[in-house]
């Protein structure tokens, strides 16, 4: 299928992708590590990992394999210096207590790289945590260091994902009151920083692609996509129980298991996923009669699944619209992914412009089947007459297109070309994300026109996350204001 390098297909996919990560990029263009894809996560993703006990894997040890118990990950330092300060671990056997601050990095070699040997601020660090292995470099770190690496624990444990972790729910720093990039983009016209954003916006799109093409040489093509497209089912709380249901339940088995009956895929899916109710619990005839005939299908399969059922307390569940329960959502993919009817469908978009293949994306998803849930919105809830309800709604299969469907597009485009019409994907609502960005790059006045495009909510989403997220020193060492004093110098 793919005869030039995967780099410069995605690349010709998104040929003005002008601003990459802030340790890529140089000069307002991405820059090659090696002539490999970038790695999926960054030292913000380690440092989630190392904070969130829900991440963190059990069996940590450090680099003599002595045990290690995190008791306290330390307070996130939002300041200049080490990541988190005042931890508290167990050691070994006899669990002997330490406490001291955390430093973080992907390789042992970046305490030096940093220039952390030299810097005074670093002097309390106890605990370098790491994510490879080794080598050690101890000689460099302060007297009595633990070295912990995360990859060893991380590969043990088969549902963890960096994808799945969502950056902006943790802790971020304080900008400064008036942010050097907002002076210079201050000095520019609207079509100018509309500019900007679209580059940004094809560099966050470049960035999905390059990520999903490195899950596809994981696992192949349709379990890549068919586990994209089960994460896109969730907001941001639920993303992770979404994922790990499809390697508990990969395609393949899906398949073989429900034998093109979507019924039978759907009480999989419910049963899978814990969210089957005990029948007499319900008082509708017709609901008691289908939950049951889901936990015989699931009992029958239940050893068939990758691993242990998730449980009711794996799903965020309240604050969420009834019609969006996941209960609701996995009717759809059991109806779109018993069979292989979607991939086909994904065959016909190749050569589409994006307009086209947005409507033939929305046509794909539709109609639904008639199910249980196309008249309810909960498993005993009363029957609603009328047009049956659909099982994803319009916005959602819209950032489905564009978070999924454009970089499977750009992985699989033959022969090797630009994207045509990418200024024409459909806006998403304005999150808080979004605002927030916003209020850091543009200031509290910026024009809602900005917004009104979804490929400069990528860009503005691609900025955020790059620079924003990954300055802790209040804007003082952040790259992005250096990037567009050279965009303004002649």
């Amino acid at each position: 299928m793919v005869t030039t390098s995967i780099h410069e297909r995605l690349r010709s996919a998104f040929p003005e992708a002008g601003f990459g990560s802030a340790r890529e990029v140089r000069g307002g263009i991405v820059r090659e590590v090696g002539g490999r894809l970038a790695r999926p996560f960054s030292e913000r993703h380690l440092h989630c990992v190392w904070y969130d006990a829900k991440l963190r894997p059990p069996g940590l040890t450090t680099l003599d394999g002595e045990p290690v118990v995190v008791e306290d990950p330390g307070a996130w330092n939002l300041e200049a210096g080490p990541d988190f300060l005042g931890a508290v671990i167990r050691i070994g056997k006899e669990e002997r207590r330490f406490s001291g601050d955390v430093e973080i990095h992907i390789r042992g070699s970046d305490w030096n790289a940093h220039g952390h040997q030299n810097d005074p601020r670093y002097r309390g660090v106890k605990f370098h945590v790491t994510y490879h292995a080794g080598p050690s470099i101890a000689d460099h770190l302060p007297p009595g260091t633990l070295e912990i690496p995360l990859q060893p624990a991380l590969q043990r444990c088969p549902e963890f994902d960096f994808h799945a972790i969502e950056l902006t729910a943790y802790p971020y720093g304080e900008r400064a009151v008036h942010p050097p990039c907002r002076a210079i983009l201050e000095t520019w016209d609207a079509d100018r920083k509309m500019e900007l954003l679209k580059k940004a916006g094809q560099s966050r799109l470049l960035q999905k692609a390059e990520m999903l093409h490195e899950r596809i040489e994981q696992v192949g093509d349709e379990q890549a996509f068919y586990e994209q497209f089960m994460i896109g089912l969730g907001y941001r709380d639920n993303k992770a129980a979404y994922r790990q249901l499809a390697r508990l339940l990969p395609l393949s088995r899906l398949r073989e298991l429900s034998q093109g009956d979507w019924n039978h895929a759907y009480a999989l899916f419910a049963g899978a996923g814990g969210l089957l109710p005990d029948p007499d619990t319900l008082t509708d005839p017709e609901a008691k009669v289908y939950v049951r005939a889901c936990w015989d299908h699931f009992w029958r399969d239940r050893d068939r699944l990758a691993g242990e059922p998730l449980t009711r307390s794996d799903w965020k569940l309240s604050g969420l619209r009834p019609m969006n329960f996941p209960a609701r959502r996995l009717m759809a993919a059991a109806q779109k992914f018993t069979t292989d009817e979607v991939f086909r469908d994904l065959d016909t978009l190749n050569g589409l412009r994006i307009d086209q293949a947005l409507s033939a994306w929305m046509r794909m998803m539709g109609p639904w089947e008639d199910s249980f849930w196309s008249r309810r919105v909960s498993w005993d809830g009363k029957w609603r007459p009328g047009n049956a309800a659909t099982l994803i709604g319009t916005d959602r299969l819209q950032i489905l297109f564009t978070n999924l469907v454009v970089p499977w597009m750009a992985v699989h485009r033959t022969p090797p070309e630009a994207l045509v019409g990418l200024e024409s994907l459909p806006a998403e609502g304005t999150t808080s994300v979004l605002k927030q960005a916003a209020f850091y790059v543009f200031g509290p006045d910026m024009p809602s026109v900005y917004l009104k495009s979804g490929l400069r909510q990528q860009g503005l989403l691609h900025l955020f996350h790059e620079f924003c997220l990954r300055d802790r020193t209040r804007c003082v060492s952040c790259l992005f204001p250096g990037l567009l004093g050279q965009a303004d110098s002649p």
